[in-house]
């Protein structure tokens, strides 16, 4: 079996995090994508737009507007606990990014997610060769993986190296608790940066510094769309370089059909 990059299981389950917890890899020109801190924003009144700070990664979130920061971040957390409260599953479409210590990659993908574990990850479009990857977990060891040059599925370690992430995380690293924990650690240093426009999205922007983020991960910001009091964006730093970001491009709430969590 051919490595596959697993930023799509990443994004997957960190998505899944957006949902019911509450909250919600490219080229050699990836080279340049380091970023200053906080994705191009700043302390004060003279933000930048996310995305278009000197040095922005190629094909970095564009379009975010300056916002006031100041909200309280514990009313954004609050309206988040209660909007996941409900909810048993979602479909969504979904953009990443991910830099690792080699390089770095870019995937378009279609997920699915029923509550508690069941992980649906369908790999639209990459700019590695995992195009067309599909990937089934549900919670433990092990994970079924179906590229598109074979006819069946296989099981696969989580740990396995043609699926880790090329930052080495692998799926359960940051599975629905995870990824919880950290928005939600009593530890976390939690700031609200204010109101942006992520890629045209209304987003309450949150910035989280936990001790339960994925390994090395310094610093992460997370987008609260207000709308639905779900996440949108989800970015992820090591010191000041940009080491995976999410876009939510689509979303739609409820139990997905039986035939979308089949592989």
């Amino acid at each position: 079996m051919k490595k596959m990059n697993a930023s799509a299981l990443m994004l997957a389950s960190l998505t899944a995090v957006a949902v019911l917890a509450g909250c919600g890899k490219t080229s050699p020109a990836a080279s340049t994508s380091s970023l200053p801190a906080r994705s191009g924003l700043q302390n004060g009144p003279t933000q930048q737009p996310l995305g278009t700070a000197p040095g922005a990664l190629p094909g970095a979130v564009p379009g975010a507007a300056p916002g006031a920061a100041g909200a309280n971040p514990a009313t954004i957390l609050a309206a988040v606990r209660q909007a996941q409260a409900t909810q048993t599953g979602f479909t969504a479409t979904i953009e990443t990014y991910e830099k690792g210590p080699k390089d770095a990659e870019t995937e378009t993908l279609d997920v699915a997610y029923k509550r508690p574990s069941t992980l649906m990850v369908h790999i639209v479009k990459a700019s590695g060769d995992a195009s067309g990857a599909k990937v089934l977990w549900t919670g433990g060891s092990d994970m079924k993986v179906k590229p598109t040059w074979m006819p069946f599925s296989v099981g696969v370690s989580i740990t396995d190296s043609r699926v880790v992430s090329k930052n080495g995380w692998t799926i359960k690293e940051t599975d629905v608790s995870t990824i919880l924990g950290v928005l939600l650690d009593p530890s976390a240093q939690v700031k609200a940066l204010g109101a942006q426009s992520i890629q045209g999205q209304p987003t309450q922007l949150l910035e989280v510094h936990s001790p339960k983020s994925p390994k090395g991960v310094t610093m992460e910001q997370i987008g609260i769309d207000p709308k639905n009091n779900l996440p949108n964006c989800r970015l992820m730093y090591k010191g000041t370089v940009l080491s995976y970001r999410l876009v939510v491009k689509s979303f739609k709430l409820g139990v997905p059909a039986s035939d979308a969590l089949s592989i």
